[in-house]
């Protein structure tokens, strides 16, 4: 599956992982750019929204990372590639 990341397009694997913090979706397996210059590439909301409603990505595992001081949760999700 080739996924676009801003101007980047990456062909994703059965390997690669996509965390969501709460705020952001992030392709923790892929770094772009060199050296101290890296990143690690942001996908969109709106793909996300489609990749899991068209069911090739898939939740992997989710936990309580920490609860703010007014009490909201804050949970970090993992998704994989659906590989059936």
């Amino acid at each position: 599956m080739i996924l676009k990341c801003g101007r980047n397009e990456i062909e994703l694997n059965d390997k690669d992982v996509i965390l969501f913090n709460g705020v952001c979706f992030i392709l923790m397996t892929r770094k772009i750019g060199h050296s101290f210059s890296s990143y690690s590439p942001t996908v969109s909301k709106t793909r996300m929204k489609q990749l899991l409603k068209s069911g090739e990505l898939i939740l992997t595992k989710e936990y309580l990372d920490y609860t703010t001081s007014n009490g909201q949760e804050m949970w970090k999700r993992y998704y994989k590639i659906n590989e059936q």
